[in-house]
């Protein structure tokens, strides 16, 4: 199932597989968290595609399907992963990143709140950028 969502007049394809493809109001304050951070990098937010796999975490994907952030906020656990391996050198030295949990691909950041997202979402922003230039 695939859907259009809109944020601010912003449309981008949702696609729910498995999983309702609507966005819960704590995941769109995350989301719109993220949007102010690539509209000050001036990325076009109309890139990105959601897609849900699972009732557990929301995916974002570049323009070229590649999975570059997933998230998850709910009542008992907010976090995020952001695609590591092309993230540039300077980002991937953020202290940030010190005491995250890395596997091969994504690197997950545990955050205390949703409000976290704001302080954050350039890492999010920085990991699209990587992606989006491969």
């Amino acid at each position: 199932m695939s859907i259009t969502i809109s944020l601010d007049g912003v449309k981008s394809e949702f696609d729910g597989y498995d999983s309702d493809a609507v966005l819960t109001s704590i995941e769109t304050k995350a989301i719109e968290y993220i949007k102010r951070e690539f509209e000050k990098r001036e990325i076009n937010f109309d890139e990105i595609r959601f897609r849900r796999r699972s009732k557990d975490y929301l995916t974002l994907l570049a323009p070229n399907d590649f999975d570059f952030c997933r998230i998850k906020v709910g009542e008992r656990s907010v976090w995020f992963s952001v695609h590591g391996l092309n993230l540039p050198k300077e980002i991937k030295n953020d202290e940030r990143f010190d005491k995250v949990k890395k596997t091969l691909i994504h690197w997950k950041v545990k955050l205390g709140s949703i409000d976290e997202f704001l302080e954050n979402s350039d890492l999010i922003a920085e990991s699209y950028i990587s992606i989006r230039n491969c």
